[in-house]
């Protein structure tokens, strides 16, 4: 009923519905509260200029990462981005680089300002388009100052890692005196807390 509703490919629909029940029964979701989830996910996606076929895509590709999510459990991904906030914001304080909110810490996003004398959207470019690394930039009265880098989403340790490697040699090809590795290494001592233990060890 609510494929034929709206118009979405049945198996996209039945696949979105399947996933997300498993997920809110752990929060107390009803069956109907989830069936108007997913009718209202296949209508935005439609409403959004979605073909069907687009559509049933999205909610196929929405209802793996709902798998990947309840794989991985809520537990497990609270922990991880809130270590990835801890491991960012001690190797972006090793460069020496401030950060944008250093009393309120987001296990989303961590905000740095670029040294004075960077252009952070050039910076961004940078390090998207040269060494592979995607951050966001500033916003409104940030544009240009500030980089935010995600924790959120399929992220973990060793892209935390690349970010801050990438980070300090992008830096140190627009000017600014780098100690290689600082970054990296102060991220490191962070990250190792989720390791287990080496066998025999």
């Amino acid at each position: 009923d609510t494929a034929q509703r709206t118009r979405a490919a049945y198996d996209a629909t039945a696949i979105l519905f399947q996933r997300l029940t498993l997920s809110a029964s752990n929060l107390g979701a009803s069956q109907s509260e989830i069936l108007r989830v997913v009718e209202t996910t296949q209508k935005a996606l439609q409403s959004g200029g979605a073909t069907t076929q687009e559509a049933a895509a999205a909610a196929i590709q929405l209802s793996q990462a709902l798998g990947s999510m309840l794989e991985e459990g809520l537990p497990s991904i609270f922990a991880r981005c809130d270590r990835l906030m801890r491991a960012t914001r001690a190797g972006a304080t090793a460069m020496g680089l401030r950060l944008v909110a250093p009393d309120a810490p987001s296990p989303a996003v961590t905000g740095v300002f670029v040294p004075d004398g960077v252009d952070g959207g050039k910076l961004q470019k940078y390090l998207r388009n040269t060494l592979g690394v995607e951050v966001a930039g500033g916003q409104d009265q940030f544009k240009g100052r500030v980089l935010r880098i995600a924790h959120l989403g399929y992220t973990g340790d060793f892209d935390t890692i690349v970010m801050l490697s990438a980070l300090e040699l992008a830096l140190s090809r627009f000017g600014v005196d780098v100690e290689f590795g600082r970054a990296t290494g102060a991220a490191q001592k962070i990250l190792v807390e989720a390791l287990p233990a080496a066998a025999g060890a």
